[in-house]
């Protein structure tokens, strides 16, 4: 089967996301919210600010934290 235009450009995109997300993602580690974590506590264990650690999390001041979820943090 040939290649369509389509098909490729779908692919290049998925790839180049892919990449980028790694990129992005590679001086960070995951982190597991347990029971009494805050945002500024977690911030503060990792080293950094309370809005960086908002960032790297795509969070606004309104989100709530649950027990389980998953943050990225930098690597130690």
């Amino acid at each position: 089967d040939a290649l369509r235009y389509s098909d490729a450009y779908t692919y290049r995109n998925a790839s180049c996301a892919a990449h980028a997300n790694s990129v992005a993602n590679a001086g960070n580690a995951n982190y597991v919210v347990v029971p009494g974590d805050t945002l500024s506590g977690i911030a503060a264990r990792f080293g950094i600010s309370t809005q960086e650690l908002m960032r790297l999390n795509g969070l606004t001041s309104g989100d709530i934290l649950s027990v389980g979820q998953e943050l990225r943090v930098p690597k130690q």
